[in-house]
């Protein structure tokens, strides 16, 4: 569950999700074919607006895009699994299917992502300042 802090527009580089990816034979298809594979596939962004949430499963091929934005893109999210998923899936085949990178898991707390959103939030006012102070000075 993919829940959204803020709108996403789609110069924050947004998810895109690739439908139907899910399955070990469309894995293998991605591994094989690669950049051929990506621009075939049936390919969405979620451009969401703030408190909308996206639920899929975590299987399904999806990355975020490039941020071109001059915010910092944040959202919030939650894995739910079933308990006996460790037993089912190998160690090493699970560690792949987690998104945090493993320097940070266990350090964010949610606290520290309002604090990126106010630094998103300042620097937007001080690019908005300098896109004013520079129309002024171009009269």
């Amino acid at each position: 569950l993919r829940s959204h802090t803020q709108d996403v527009e789609s110069a924050m580089g947004p998810t895109c999700f690739i439908r139907r990816s899910h399955t070990e034979a469309m894995h293998a298809r991605f591994d094989e074919e690669g950049e051929a594979f990506l621009a075939s596939s049936d390919a969405r962004a979620a451009l969401l607006d703030c408190g909308d949430a996206a639920l899929y499963d975590s299987r399904l091929l999806h990355a975020g895009g490039r941020n071109r934005a001059q915010t910092t893109r944040v959202l919030f999210y939650v894995t739910f699994r079933h308990p006996d998923a460790a037993a089912i899936v190998d160690d090493a085949v699970n560690e792949e299917a987690h998104s945090i990178l493993p320097k940070y898991r266990g350090k964010l707390k949610l606290g520290q992502l309002r604090r990126l959103k106010e630094k998103g939030d300042s620097l937007e006012a001080k690019n908005a300042r300098r896109k004013a102070d520079a129309a002024v000075a171009e009269r």
